[in-house]
């Protein structure tokens, strides 16, 4: 009688929910990711540093908490029925560590637009080629935008009755 409590106790499940914080102002954007095992689940924090898992399983998780600009955190939480909400402090990266990520960050990523420096593309090219070798009776007849000129406010020559 009593394996059958002890595998309904193994099999439970419960919320698990949190707020993480920097400085006592919450954080929003920071991933959370817990594991158990081989069990894997993450979710990212709101606006107010909130966070929350639906369902795990009862028992002891390993949570991990990381954003850009701050220290990775690193903890165990005990997930069940009445577990309180978890209250994580983030901390600063420092300085060196600050500027090695921008610089890394920098290193991966690609210009989007070519430097002025650089040759033109063969698709800029054909289009200049196209647009030389229009006639004028072509040109004439492409639409084009006017400007135009702001009209002068009409202001009222009698004031409505009971304006004084």
């Amino acid at each position: 009688m009593l394996l059958p409590l002890a595998v309904s106790s193994a099999a439970a499940a419960s919320e698990y929910h949190g707020q993480v914080f920097f400085a006592g102002a919450p954080v929003p954007g920071a991933v959370v990711t817990v594991t158990q095992g081989s069990k894997r689940q993450a979710a990212v924090t709101d606006r107010q540093g909130l966070y929350e898992f639906a369902d795990l399983a009862d028992g002891v998780w390993k949570i991990h908490i990381e954003m850009r600009g701050f220290q990775t955190l690193d903890a165990e939480v005990k997930v069940a029925a009445e577990t309180p909400q978890g209250s994580f402090e983030l901390g600063l990266l420092s300085l060196d560590r600050l500027l090695a990520e921008a610089k890394a960050a920098k290193v991966e990523s690609r210009p989007l637009a070519p430097p002025a420096s650089a040759p033109t593309s063969a698709l800029s090219a054909e289009a200049a080629k196209q647009e030389a070798a229009k006639t004028p009776a072509q040109k004439k007849e492409e639409p084009r935008l006017r400007r135009r000129k702001p009209r002068p406010m009409k202001t009222p020559t009698r004031l409505p009755t009971g304006c004084s």
